[in-house]
């Protein structure tokens, strides 16, 4: 599964959206009596024929889904594709560089001194 979320401008918005998505889906799911493994590691598999491709339908944009999970399968084995893990998307808006400029007594920061500043706060921020 995969939820992703609008850009918010604040923890409290992305994490209510979060929960209604997750609503959603676990909704779903019983319906289905299925449920969502909350372990990042799977249960046990005896093998990759125990762990079927995901299929995405027939459009264009499906068959390449499938596509990129059977090569995937192809070089790691379809186990390594049940470990779970999360990632996001961080940065700041227009607002914070303006301030920041304004902060630092200056007309403009390079792109180059954005992206230090970004990649130097994902080292600082703690999960």
């Amino acid at each position: 599964m995969e939820f992703i979320t609008q850009v918010h401008p604040s923890v409290e918005g992305v994490i209510k959206e979060l929960d209604d998505i997750h609503n959603v889906v676990n909704h779903e799911l019983y319906k289905q009596d299925e449920c969502l493994w909350p372990a990042s590691m799977p249960c046990y598999l005896a093998g990759n024929e125990d762990v079927p491709i995901a299929y995405f339908g027939e459009s264009n944009t499906g068959k390449l889904k499938r596509t990129y999970r059977e090569g995937l399968s192809n070089r790691y084995g379809r186990i390594m594709q049940c470990i779970a893990g999360m990632h996001y998307n961080f940065s700041f808006d227009q607002d914070f560089w303006s301030f920041l400029e304004s902060y630092k007594g200056k007309t403009a920061l390079s792109q180059a001194e954005k992206q230090s500043l970004s990649i130097g706060q994902l080292f600082r921020f703690d999960s």
